[in-house]
């Protein structure tokens, strides 16, 4: 799906969770059953899941002993900061790119260079 019509989506929940949560929780004198407060954590659940399928750049931290050839490159997911690739700084060779983080599913751009830290 496009990343601009699932941003578009994700604008319009937000605005439709705000004027949820600004309603009253009661009716009259009558407190609303739990559907109000469902319907509000349906929202949010909902934003999280959509939230999490635009790309976010990976992050890319250098770590190691002093000399280069000990220097590793880790890639960090930007939204649960776990490595999700790492390989020595000298090398070359191809490295495995995920298209989605395994621990938390934040979908990830590997396109540009990665941001450093």
């Amino acid at each position: 799906m496009d990343t601009e019509k699932i941003q578009a989506a994700i604008d319009t929940l937000k605005l439709m969770l705000e004027q949820i949560m600004s309603e009253p929780p009661t009716r009259g004198n009558q407190p609303i059953h739990d559907w109000h407060f469902k319907r509000v954590e349906a929202f949010i659940v909902a934003l999280a899941c959509m939230e999490k399928q635009v790309a976010k750049k990976v992050v890319m931290l250098i770590a190691g002993d002093g000399e280069e050839p000990f220097q590793f490159e880790h890639y960090i997911c930007p939204n649960c900061k776990n490595i999700i690739a790492q390989r020595l700084k000298v090398s070359k060779a191809p490295m495995h790119q995920p298209y989605f983080c395994q621990d938390c599913g934040q979908a990830l751009d590997w396109e540009s260079e990665a941001q450093h830290d």
